[in-house]
């Protein structure tokens, strides 16, 4: 199980509603969503998120740290999404409203699922102090204050597609943000490029199918009523319906991520004694030394889940929470 911790900037009050809020992710049932298991308030007040754990990451670590990812595994990548998004509207009447690489996850066996789905607007409001991480993937309506719509996760949609093909942020400013003197100058310099330049295109290469490109394409039309929606892409795009015929082992692909990334771990450099010592020493609750067998796989953790609808069974996750082995997504 995965743990996320949120700050919220809110009256514990607000932070209670978020938490209601974040309850309909029990009714999320899909392979294309990352499994809820529940939230609640700890001693200091963040919103606790309790999750199903995606052991391969985001793929925005998946193309940091191994490059451009090849078409046919973006092909998948593409259907999960749209997949994803698809059923989050039609069900729930949710919009995504945060698409980026870092929020579509991958775990040992090949599946790829979304999070971090909008579903609570007092969160979405609270957390608006995380702008610059998001803003670079935000439409041009979004970004100039007009209303939100499911086109708007389809920009943002093709932007990641895009950047997991190349390898790196489709536009140019986006390298000063890297530079943290220059970063304030560098994401408004972006937002203006969002907004009044040309949308970026995919590269011409032999990698790319025609198909792909104009997949791209439609999904960056910077006026939003021009972009097909997230079902019309899912059900009738070429390069999505070409990925649904094509079979990909992706277990293998992502066990060999997992492989690689054990590899450049044993070619890091060794702890010392004294860095070993500190560590131990060091006080986190991230990783106690107890674990408790009710919660330790998914199928049991999605047994118990919906039990903590109430505040009683918040109360109840978050003592049990504290008592197993989690990994913790950080902070945010």
């Amino acid at each position: 199980m995965a743990r996320k911790i949120i700050h919220v900037e809110a009256k514990r009050e607000m932070r209670k509603r978020i938490v209601r809020e974040l309850q309909i992710m029990h009714g999320c049932h899909s392979d294309y969503i990352v499994t809820f298991y529940g939230a609640f308030l700890n001693a200091n007040n963040d919103v606790i998120m309790c999750m199903e754990y995606m052991d391969v990451g985001s793929l925005d670590r998946v193309s940091r740290q191994f490059g451009p990812v090849r078409v046919d595994v973006l092909g998948k990548i593409a259907e999960a999404t749209l997949g994803g998004l698809t059923y989050l509207y039609a069900k729930h009447h949710i919009m995504h409203r945060d698409i980026k690489p870092s929020n579509i996850l991958v775990n040992s066996r090949g599946s790829i699922k979304l999070c971090d789905f909008g579903v609570s607007g007092e969160l979405i409001n609270s957390i608006a102090d995380t702008f610059v991480g998001t803003s670079t993937y935000m439409a041009p309506e979004r970004i100039q204050g007009e209303k939100y719509t499911v086109k708007s996760d389809v920009w943002s949609f093709g932007l990641s597609i895009m950047e997991l093909a190349i390898g790196k942020f489709p536009f140019a400013a986006s390298e000063q943000l890297s530079d943290a003197e220059s970063a304030p100058a560098g994401i408004l310099d972006l937002l203006q490029q969002i907004v009044h330049e040309p949308a970026p295109k995919l590269p011409k290469s032999d990698a790319f199918p025609p198909i792909l490109e104009e997949m791209i394409e439609k999904c960056l039309f910077k006026n939003p009523d021009e972009r097909p929606t997230p079902h019309e892409l899912f059900e009738r795009d070429a390069f999505v319906q070409a990925a649904k015929r094509t079979p990909v082992d992706l277990r293998e692909w992502a066990c060999g991520l997992m492989d690689r990334d054990n590899r450049k771990s044993h070619l890091a450099p060794q702890l010392s004694p004294a860095t070993q010592e500190l560590l131990r020493a060091n006080d986190s609750p991230i990783f106690p030394t107890q674990t408790d067998g009710a919660l330790q796989t998914p199928t049991s953790a999605c047994q118990v889940g919906p039990r903590y609808g109430t505040e009683q069974g918040q109360a109840a996750l978050a003592a049990q929470v504290d008592r197993l082995y989690i990994r913790d997504w950080g902070h945010k």
